[in-house]
């Protein structure tokens, strides 16, 4: 497969997509390694819907970036991810941190494309700087329709944030809910998805409403 865009965005991030494999099947939330040729492979989650017809990968700066026109191998799919049929006709609640905003960008997209499948759905997202939303940017859906979204900003400096930022950790989502529990589709370090969902079910959310992707 072949490396066939490259782009970069806040945040030290570069989206790169390459040619999908004939019969190549996934799911939200699932995903794969990625290799030059002889070089030892690296894990990914696939951010591309799987109806698009490139696979397209949020990557960190520093990490592994091929070139446009790069050869590559594809791994096997792996992790569970987030079954489309378990997630219709609920609420839910995306958290994630940094580039854990790869593994959530499908669900997004899917969201935007059939609101009507879906509850309420609300996007709470953990950034370091204020430089680093990524808002308008390619990787997030072009119009958010019925996608609620809370940005936390760790270091925020002097920024005047936007109505749906503030200043904090992702690890200080206190976020209380109204008629049914929520899925919780939780997506990040260990010690931010156990202090997340500790204070969730402090709140009421019982255990099996949360959800990861592997």
């Amino acid at each position: 497969m072949k490396v066939i865009v490259k782009s970069s965005y806040p945040g030290d991030y570069t989206w790169i997509e390459i040619e999908k494999p004939a019969g190549f099947k996934f799911t939200f939330g699932q995903f794969t390694t990625l290799a030059l040729p002889g070089e030892k492979p690296s894990y990914f989650a696939i951010a591309s819907h799987p109806d698009e017809e490139n696979l397209g990968f949020l990557i960190r700066h520093g990490n592994w970036l091929p070139p446009v026109g790069q050869s590559v191998e594809l791994g096997q799919v792996m992790g569970n991810g987030f079954a489309k049929e378990a997630l219709q006709n609920q609420n839910l609640w995306l958290i994630t941190h940094g580039s854990g905003i790869s593994a959530f960008l499908a669900i997004l997209k899917d969201v935007v494309k059939h609101e009507n499948q879906y509850g309420n759905v609300t996007l709470f997202y953990g950034v370091r700087t204020f430089d680093e939303l990524p808002f308008n940017q390619k990787y997030f859906p072009e119009q958010w329709g019925k996608i609620q979204r809370r940005f936390f900003i760790s270091q925020p400096g002097s920024s005047t944030f936007p109505a749906d930022a503030q200043a904090g950790r992702i690890e200080m989502l206190n976020q209380k809910f109204i008629g049914p529990a929520p899925a919780v589709l939780l997506i990040g370090s260990k010690d931010m998805s156990a202090a997340v969902r500790s204070q969730l079910v402090e709140n009421g959310i019982p255990e099996n409403h949360f959800f990861g992707n592997y």
